[in-house]
């Protein structure tokens, strides 16, 4: 078979959109366009070639993605796989990647751009649905994080409190006046809150804005005392 008719019959059968246009205007002179690249852009099959004008000012979603493709065709002479989100006969959007060719104007004429343009909408909608996953995935992380810290700063809470508790109860057994009583109680109260000190970190602190009853002002616990209390639990 003859290399034009083989070459036809690719031209019309391959599952790519195939452009071949002028590039002098905003709208430019459409010399070919395939089925394929017809389909793709919502015409149909039969519609005339000069009806599909791809890289047309109108066409493209953003204008200022048209600017910084002709610019970068015009630069390099050639782009490949260039993502670009253009619009279809009904203005919907369609996302595509456009391997093409700038030749240059001659005394015969203005430059041509021979193009291959491919559908890649499913693919970038997938790539959306991904990332979003993502940040959601980024998300429970961060609040399972933030649960896990909550729950220990309510441990930490819990166990000095209840000291303080076991410490009461065992002060209100004893026959002693109230102010032995208020200082037992201030001691116990000023060593579980240093051991709070040492485990919470700072920040916490700060956040609570912690202030410290009169009696226990002044007070510390020993080192001997803290070791007592850690052994008793």
């Amino acid at each position: 078979r003859p290399r034009a008719e083989l070459l036809g019959s690719l031209y019309d059968s391959v599952r790519e959109g195939v452009y071949i246009g002028t590039f002098d205007s905003d709208d430019g002179t459409t010399l070919g366009a395939n089925p394929h690249l017809k389909l793709m852009f919502g015409f149909a099959p039969e519609e005339p070639d000069d009806a599909v004008r791809p890289f047309s000012a109108d066409r493209f979603v953003d204008p200022r993605a048209r600017d910084a493709f002709i610019t970068q065709l015009r630069r390099d002479g050639a782009v490949s796989d260039y993502l670009l989100r253009l619009r279809r006969a009904d203005d919907s959007s369609i996302w595509v990647e456009v391997t093409a060719t700038l030749h240059l104007a001659d005394d015969t004429g203005g430059s041509r751009i021979d193009a291959l343009v491919r559908d890649v909408s499913e693919r970038r909608k997938l790539e959306d649905q991904g990332r979003d996953l993502s940040h959601q995935l980024s998300q429970a992380e961060k609040m399972a994080a933030l649960g896990q810290t909550g729950s220990g700063v309510a441990h930490e809470l819990n166990n000095p409190l209840a000291t303080i508790l076991t410490w009461a109860e065992r002060l209100a057994a004893r026959p002693v006046g109230e102010a032995s009583i208020t200082s037992a109680l201030a001691r116990s109260a000023s060593c579980t809150m240093s051991r709070m000190m040492v485990v919470l970190p700072t920040p916490f602190w700060a956040a609570i804005k912690v202030t410290w009853p009169s009696p226990m002002r002044g007070m510390s616990c020993s080192p001997a005392k803290r070791l007592k209390l850690r052994m008793r639990r």
